[in-house]
């Protein structure tokens, strides 16, 4: 079970390194598919000619408490978003 101080145990044992413990942000993606800490976005910005900005890990700013990827853009549910893994399971993602 998850320890008050943040730790995992499973049988008696300290298995936190084992795992990654990440924030949900109560966000979906274009397709439904919830957004975590830690996952790795294509985000789509359309102000004239459509571009995208690849691979964008999703990170919690304490500080600003909130979501924020690439060039400290805030996550929010207006944007159009399409996660394609996380820096944990596809970490030859990242850019």
């Amino acid at each position: 079970g998850l320890a008050p101080n943040g730790e995992l145990y499973a049988d008696g044992k300290n298995v936190t390194s084992l795992y990654h413990i990440r924030r949900f942000t109560g966000l979906k993606d274009e397709n439904g598919v919830e957004i975590y800490e830690g996952d790795l976005i294509d985000f789509y910005h359309s102000q004239g000619a459509e571009r995208h900005v690849f691979n964008s890990e999703v990170k919690w700013i304490q500080e600003w408490c909130g979501f924020y990827f690439r060039d400290n853009l805030m996550l929010n549910s207006r944007m159009r978003v399409r996660v394609v893994g996380s820096k944990y399971q596809n970490p030859e993602l990242i850019n």
